[in-house]
């Protein structure tokens, strides 16, 4: 008859099987917690990169907007100075034609009027 180990043997046993799974778990969780923290390296680096690319798009377009803008207000002084020529223009064509209007009724009138005296004057 072979002889049955002894408690402490049992319990030394246990505790080693114990000890392997844990250890084979611990192992098995590194390499996940290691590929885990590639991706994440991985992932930020995306993630840079495309922080960069936007923030130099976004730069791009606040200039060009800047640019539009700048091109906006000039040719918005441009139209104001034309239309205030044109304005200035209409202006004295319109006091040139009331004038004309003006000296030619009081001639017309001034004439009807002499008519009139002299066609009761004599």
């Amino acid at each position: 008859m072979e002889k049955q180990p002894d408690k402490m043997q049992v319990m030394f046993e246990w505790f080693l099987g114990d000890a392997k799974e844990l250890a084979d778990q611990m192992q098995k969780i590194s390499g996940d917690l290691a590929k885990t923290a590639a991706e994440i390296d991985g992932a930020t680096k995306g993630i840079s990169a495309a922080v960069e690319a936007s923030k130099i798009e976004t730069i791009a377009a606040q200039r060009e907007l800047a640019a539009s803008l700048k091109k906006a207000a000039s040719d918005n002084a441009e139209f104001a100075k034309m239309l205030m020529k044109s304005q200035a223009t209409f202006g004295n064509e319109l006091k040139s034609r009331i004038l004309i209007y003006t000296v030619g009724g009081s001639l017309i009138g001034g004439a009807v009027g002499a008519l009139i005296v002299a066609l009761f004057t004599h």
